[in-house]
């Protein structure tokens, strides 16, 4: 199959109780749900973490409405950024959101770009990564609640001084952001790295490119029955399209050409043709992949989203 095939539709069955879900499937859905809680991601990013805090950043806890403890950061903007405006208001504050497996602090360095034009930024690892609790990944059905939270606690804590914000994810982050953007008025604009349509979608898209030869109905079985059962949440939750069509303040989307892991023509794209409200900008970066797109400096494309963020207020 290439990429400019689409993926088959899921059948009425996909979407049936999970109760009779294979063990085997099951077991499957939950190890990729908790897969992020793999040991010492605690200690990834340390020494990133010492330069940011030289830099002037410090972390801070946010507890959520059930109990998980987030671990997030604030990297503030630097007082001699050339590109901040002299004589007009700051530049928005950025909340940054990072993909699956991963930790915040693999995206401190464009956090610090982002202080250089300007922006304070606040990073956070999702529940169940990095150093925040937390037992299941849920693919943005808690994390949207989590993002507000995270901009709640940085209010009261007075690290910014603007209630209204930017956010940025990359793959699930990326997901997430757009699930939130809707349920909170302080949003004035969206940067989405390589966002799936909805989670269905994307174990999808991941079992093409890993396992085609795993049956789609009875790998979406297990993981309907190891969300519902075990982790608690409604696998048809965590949908990004449903979203993207309510959203009005501006949305830069940007996606790799050589995505194998959510190929634009299943996700990206979809999205920005339900995007009807509002302003859109999509950036096609020619040669990335899912990880190079999201942690490789591309020419040209931090000076896009800088533009991008200046222009929001």
């Amino acid at each position: 199959m290439t990429e400019t095939d689409n993926p088959p539709s899921p059948g009425k069955a996909q979407h049936q109780a999970p109760a009779k879900a294979p063990w085997l499937a099951r077991k499957l859905g939950r190890a990729a749900l908790r897969f992020s809680g793999y040991p010492g991601r605690g200690i990834i990013g340390a020494v990133r973490r010492k330069q940011a805090k030289e830099r002037g950043g410090r972390a801070f806890k946010v507890k959520t409405d059930d109990g998980v403890e987030l671990d997030a950061w604030f990297s503030p903007a630097d007082p001699r950024a050339k590109h901040a405006d002299a004589d007009g208001p700051p530049r928005l504050p950025i909340f940054m959101l990072h993909g699956w497996v991963e930790v915040k602090e693999f995206h401190f360095p464009r956090a610090w770009c982002l202080n250089h034009q300007g922006h304070d930024v606040i990073l956070f690892d999702h529940r169940a990564h990095g150093r925040s609790s937390g037992e299941f990944a849920t693919f943005g059905v808690r994390e949207r609640h989590d993002l507000r939270q995270v901009i709640d606690t940085a209010i009261e804590q007075k690290l910014i001084a603007d209630h209204r914000v930017i956010t940025l994810g990359f793959s699930m982050g990326a997901s997430t952001v757009l699930q939130h953007a809707p349920t909170d008025e302080r949003v004035a604009g969206v940067i989405a790295f390589a966002p799936f349509v909805n989670f269905r979608e994307a174990i999808r898209s991941f079992r093409f490119k890993l396992a085609p030869w795993i049956d789609d109905k009875w790998l979406m079985r297990g993981f309907e029955a190891a969300a519902t059962h075990d982790a608690g949440f409604d696998l048809d939750e965590a949908t990004t399209l449903d979203a993207v069509k309510q959203i009005a303040v501006p949305v830069l989307m940007i996606e790799g050409t050589l995505d194998s892991n959510l190929p634009p023509r299943w996700h990206t794209q979809k999205l920005a043709a339900e995007k009807k409200q509002g302003p859109l900008e999509v950036i096609t970066i020619d040669e990335a992949t899912h990880v190079s797109l999201c942690r490789r400096t591309w020419p040209g494309l931090n000076e896009k989203i800088a533009a991008f963020c200046a222009r929001l207020r």
